[in-house]
């Protein structure tokens, strides 16, 4: 499949969100100055004119939006690539928290104009440069938004490359940095895991499983988080020996790009292998059947023992790939 039949499964999210700061750069006079040096040899910094918490509901509700698009998609282009059927969840808590962020904005807009005077009085003798610096509650309103945008991709021209691999790059990548969290705070040394120690390599596996059409090899790594999450213990008795093991095992190779890219490219190519033998050799009879019970078990479920095939520790690799993106 082409990479532009491919894209045709993609959707890109743009988030538009805006929340007020309240800093605004010193001016000479705030600071009483009578010589300041050349800009670009040092810079007069910032002043807050409002308490920072005030805005902290709505620089909240901004990550809500971000952990939204990442749940389901990948960095891409300034925005978020998801999969196109995966839009109109997407879009749904998407509504959901821009109206939530448009309550939160008018709490703050009400309590806006007696927390920049309340500001300003702590700040002794430079509460009139604090006070005159901050913005009116008009232009406050002005810039305070919560959106979000859709869009398509296509290539510029026929000749243009499209960014497929980008996207794939990012996507590893940004499970990596998640993984490499996962292991060090809540697998790393331990002994005995509880059941909440799922949920992150669920989320690892719905977010890879949504973008798998990309890439025959993200298909593979889903896979084995299936196989590893399978055989733990049921809720209730505590995930230990070989279960724990093979989880730590697989949080070490979602935790480095390369390591992931390396087992993605390994298993897309002992599929196209087996597919090729599959068309070469006649179909088995039962004369071809396996010798023995073991040969059996593993024709009909794998290896029992999953333990020998742990991934190793390797060096993280954390690095962004950069790539360059068309609309």
């Amino acid at each position: 499949m082409s990479d532009e039949s491919l894209l045709e499964n993609v959707v890109c999210v743009h988030l538009d969100v805006d929340v007020p700061t309240g800093k605004k750069a010193n001016l000479a006079e705030d600071l009483r100055l009578q010589k300041v040096p050349p800009s670009e040899l040092m810079s007069l910094g910032q002043k807050q004119t409002f308490n920072p918490s005030l805005v902290k509901p709505l620089n909240t509700i901004r990550r809500r939006g971000e952990r939204i698009c990442l749940r389901y998609g990948t960095r891409f282009m300034g925005g978020f690539a998801i999969p196109l059927d995966r839009k109109q969840e997407v879009v749904s808590e998407l509504n959901e928290a821009e109206c939530d962020f448009n309550s939160a904005s008018v709490s703050f807009f009400n309590e806006y104009p007696e927390a920049v005077k309340a500001w300003a009085s702590q700040a002794g003798e430079w509460a009139p440069a604090v006070a005159n610096a901050a913005d009116p509650l008009d232009r406050v309103k002005a810039k305070t938004k919560f959106a979000f945008h859709l869009y398509r991709l296509s290539p510029v021209d026929e000749s243009e490359e499209l960014p497929v691999n980008g996207i794939v790059s990012n996507l590893y990548h940004e499970v990596a940095v998640e993984a490499a969290q996962t292991y060090r705070e809540s697998l790393e040394g331990k002994s005995v895991a509880t059941h909440a120690i799922r949920r992150p390599f669920q989320r690892f596996r719905e977010k890879l499983d949504g973008l798998s059409f990309l890439d025959c090899g993200i298909g593979s790594v889903v896979s084995r988080i299936d196989e590893v999450l399978d055989k733990l213990p049921p809720k209730g008795q505590p995930i230990e020996g070989t279960p724990l093991i093979a989880l730590q095992g697989l949080a070490l190779l979602l935790r480095d790009t390369e390591s992931l890219r390396n087992f993605a490219s390994a298993s897309q190519a002992d599929d196209e292998s087996q597919d090729d033998e599959d068309d070469t050799q006649p179909a088995p009879t039962s004369s071809e059947a396996p010798a023995d019970s073991r040969e059996l078990e593993e024709a009909l479920c794998g290896d029992a023992d999953d333990s020998d095939d742990e991934e190793q520790p390797e060096t993280e690799n954390q690095s962004a790939t950069s790539g360059w993106f068309v609309l």
